[in-house]
């Protein structure tokens, strides 16, 4: 099992990824199968090209030089603050220094794969990006209806902010990990 940044690997994998997992787990994301499967190609490269955003692999997929798309079973984020919330001031309630926040977005993990220890991965390879980022604190949203991924969240160091900002959707929790 391998994490590789999405700018390693053929944009088609990570659209690939990002189209089963709306298709798949809709109520999950703030976007929907529909909308983005009509996103030309250049939309996909740029996305792709995110150093924030990184892919789960198995390892017996083939490699990029392959000019094959490898699978990719798994997906996760980081998205500065700044492009995140419409209200930046917002994040002051989460740390001093918004500049440095990123949220964790568009993780999910093939239904096949769940329970396998692929979340795990990914939100280890997600803190190790944040570092190399730049970033010191991380926050996250997840629906009250998904105490599996709360409960991995929990797992990897973070904390339910309680109240949450007022970013958070009403219908969801919000978590912060300090790096």
């Amino acid at each position: 099992m391998s994490v590789h940044p999405a700018s390693q690997l053929p944009w088609q994998t990570y659209r690939d990824v990002r189209l089963r997992a709306l298709g798949t787990n809709p109520e999950a994301f703030g976007s929907s199968f529909e909308r983005e499967v009509a996103f030309p190609d250049e939309r996909w490269v740029e996305r792709a090209s995110n150093p924030g955003t990184l892919l789960w692999v198995a390892d017996d997929e083939p490699d990029a030089s392959s000019g094959v798309a490898p699978r990719g079973d798994g997906l996760a984020g980081l998205f500065p603050a700044s492009g995140y919330l419409d209200d930046v001031e917002s994040a002051r309630t989460l740390t001093d220094d918004p500049e440095r926040l990123a949220f964790v977005v568009q993780v999910w993990v093939e239904p096949g794969r769940r329970g396998t220890g692929v979340v795990d991965d990914l939100v280890e390879a997600l803190v190790l990006r944040a570092r190399e980022l730049g970033y010191r604190v991380l926050a996250l949203h997840v629906f009250r209806a998904n105490e599996r991924a709360a409960a991995a969240y929990v797992r990897h160091g973070f904390t339910q902010v309680n109240p949450p900002s007022p970013a958070c959707p009403a219908d969801e929790d919000e978590y912060v990990l300090t790096l």
